[in-house]
């Protein structure tokens, strides 16, 4: 588990959700069982369990605020996070330790309906639009399995957008949802 500091400072963490991290920390038993949980609310019933007064929405909002200074901070990182697979550093738990880096095209049109405005807003829903249109390019979005591929799609149908920069807008989406709409996002 990596240290706190390496969160972004626009994002805050709880202290509760501090203690909980300090704790899993320092058991491994742990956090195997969260690497193997199928969602973050999962992780949320064993923090509560053990105690911890957790959301989910806190859970999902700290692996978006890890992932955008993984971004930020440790470049050797970015690569496995583009390709849909768990950085070094971090507690990407849910889905067998995918967080939410799994299936990133599905994300893309989940969090698409949220009010958060992202730099590539426009780009991205000028696309999702597209999507919607061509059954073809939707099945294709729906099945993305790392963010590379996402850009490669993009790509092929005209839209110019980097892999990292997909990565970012999701993380800020979640970042910006209100708690009762991340903790639905940490549900699936």
């Amino acid at each position: 588990m990596e240290n706190i500091k390496h969160y972004p400072k626009s994002y805050m963490m709880s202290e509760e959700l501090k203690r909980f991290f300090t704790k899993v920390t320092n058991d491994t038993d742990l956090q195997k069982q969260l690497y193997n949980t199928k969602t973050l609310a999962e992780v949320a019933n064993i923090a509560i369990e053990l105690g911890f007064k957790i959301r989910p929405a806190e859970i999902i909002q700290a692996q978006a605020g890890r992932i955008l200074a993984i971004l930020d901070q440790q470049p050797e990182d970015v690569v496995y996070l583009l390709s849909s697979k768990k950085a070094k550093t971090g507690a990407q738990w849910g889905r067998g330790g995918n967080g939410f880096l799994d299936n990133p095209g599905y994300w893309l049109m989940k969090l698409a309906s949220t009010n958060a405005i992202t730099e590539n807003e426009v780009l991205i829903n000028s696309f999702l639009k597209k999507a919607h249109k061509i059954t073809e390019l939707e099945i294709k979005l729906y099945e993305t399995k790392s963010f590379n591929s996402l850009e490669n799609l993009m790509h092929e149908y005209g839209f110019d957008i980097s892999a990292k920069k997909l990565l970012s807008h999701q993380a800020q989406k979640i970042l910006a949802l209100n708690a009762d709409d991340a903790d639905k996002v940490a549900a699936n």
